[in-house]
């Protein structure tokens, strides 16, 4: 069970997609708000790469930290002063995934996670039809036996994107007029990515990670 509640005031006009907090620790990967001590639990990861996001929208600096398996935890610092998700690729291989918001203050975080066709990705189709993904969405479709561009655009700051195929995730960042946190694929200043890659006919899936509410981009392949 999910409920809406008010949240932290958004720094530069930049409201959050989602401002829910979890009353179960149970987790499907959707955006939330995780305040401090909090801890949410994804019961089983997939058994390859998946993206995985915080980002807070105060100017502080806070920290989760990502527990599963036998794995030793890992830390991620938050800074929200960079005004852009931190990312982490991870592969959980069927374990469970714990993320605890170990801000030493009062910090709320914005978590999320995405596997290859979680949720309900509406289809990518490899003839240059583009596909409108709104935050927290996502499109699947097999590409060609030959050579293709992935399109990623989006007209608003900070848009991320993440694209998974053969088992690895990728993330990726456009609209960033500043400094970025260590860990994205690539990141353009402007509005367009083009990825040229030979997909050997694999199925693909591009995510929108973007925690603004502006987020809107699109993404095609031909």
């Amino acid at each position: 069970m999910i409920q809406a509640v008010a949240g932290t005031t958004p720094q530069s006009g930049l409201a959050p997609a989602f401002d829910i907090e979890l009353q179960s620790p149970l987790w499907d990967g959707s955006w939330c708000r995780l305040e401090q001590n909090r801890s949410v639990n994804m019961p089983q990861t997939s058994d390859s790469a998946m993206t995985f996001v915080a980002f807070t929208f105060t100017k502080d600096i806070g920290s989760v930290r990502l527990a599963s398996g036998v794995n030793t935890p890992k830390t991620l610092e938050v800074d929200g002063r960079l005004k852009a998700p931190i990312p982490f690729l991870h592969n959980g291989r069927g374990d469970n995934l714990e993320v605890t918001n170990t801000s030493a203050t009062d910090i709320p975080i914005w978590i999320a996670a995405v596997r290859f066709g979680s949720g309900n990705p509406v289809p990518l189709r490899n003839d240059g039809t583009p596909v409108v993904l709104s935050p927290s969405t996502s499109a699947r479709g097999r590409t060609q036996h030959s050579l293709q561009d992935l399109n990623l655009w989006s007209p608003d700051p900070y848009a991320v994107f993440t694209v998974m195929y053969g088992g690895d995730a990728f993330i990726y960042a456009l609209n960033a007029p500043g400094e970025l946190p260590e860990g994205y694929t690539d990141i353009r200043h402007g509005h367009t990515m083009l990825i040229p890659r030979n997909f050997r006919g694999a199925e693909v899936c591009v995510a929108n990670l973007s925690p603004y509410q502006s987020g809107e981009g699109a993404v095609w392949l031909d």
